[in-house]
């Protein structure tokens, strides 16, 4: 009787340092990307964004802070929940300068997971549906909502570099005295997240999305970031989004996150 012994090999979940920071060009952040593996933690993050007319410095600058909660179930789906505590938006035209302040909006997500294998190697399947509630922003006079439906993937192409892909559909509507709008988009990921150290994952990625403006290209989006262990069940990531072509109106986008592990 003879045993056959192979060095045994990590899950491509077990690590969450792998997951790509959720940078995100849509207020409220419903449209921000994920890996398709399931988690349970905490989340504290600072989103900033700007829109600059750069002849003349007038535009936006925008800034906000989220925090966020996600479990696993036995069953083999994650939900979780959002809350956008503050949210300031500064405003600089030719003749004015304005500042405002706020909160909200409050978004809901689930998530499903399956393991499979590509190339010998593992590969998860998945996708979430998230979507931010209405008249959950501080501003009562008006409403919106928006919300992402996406297929996800997760592959560990070698022992130091995770591919993540995302395919989905953006939606959106807002609705004031003045009348309704709706927007929607389809959009198309893909990020890298390499190892450098144990305890570092760099990545970098593109996002390609159209029909937000009207039907056409809305933008080719360079996504770099990183996403770290610090000690024990504690995280850091952080991201920057810009749109190289397209009709997007956001110059850039960041995103700083700080995590526990539950």
């Amino acid at each position: 009787m003879a045993a056959l012994a192979a060095p045994a090999r990590a899950d491509v979940c077990d690590d969450a340092v792998i997951d790509p920071a959720p940078v995100a060009l849509r207020a409220g952040g419903f449209d921000g990307g994920r890996s398709a593996c399931l988690r349970s933690d905490l989340d504290l993050r600072l989103d900033a964004h700007a829109l600059i007319d750069t002849p003349g410095f007038y535009g936006t600058l925008g800034g906000g802070l989220r925090l966020g909660v996600r479990f696993v179930e036995r069953v083999g789906f994650e939900w979780g929940a959002t809350l956008q505590v503050a949210d300031v938006t500064f405003a600089q035209t030719a003749v004015l300068a304005v500042t405002e302040a706020g909160y909200g909006p409050v978004g809901l997500h689930a998530a499903v997971s399956r393991a499979t294998s590509l190339a010998g190697r593992d590969l998860r399947l998945g996708g979430v549906v998230g979507f931010e509630l209405p008249f959950t922003r501080s501003a009562l006079d008006a409403s919106s909502a928006g919300g992402q439906l996406a297929g996800l993937a997760t592959w560990e192409a070698s022992d130091r570099v995770v591919i993540h892909g995302r395919l989905g559909v953006l939606g959106w509507y807002g609705a004031s005295a003045g009348g309704t709008s709706t927007r929607g988009a389809i959009a198309a990921s893909a990020d890298a997240a390499v190892r450098t150290w144990s305890w570092l994952r760099a990545f970098g990625g593109l996002e390609v999305q159209g029909g937000w403006y009207g039907g056409g290209l809305d933008h080719v989006a360079l996504r770099l970031g990183a996403h770290w262990r610090l000690r024990g069940p504690w995280q850091l990531d952080a991201a920057a989004a810009a749109p190289l072509v397209g009709a997007e109106r956001t110059d850039v986008a960041f995103t700083f996150g700080l995590r526990h592990e539950r």
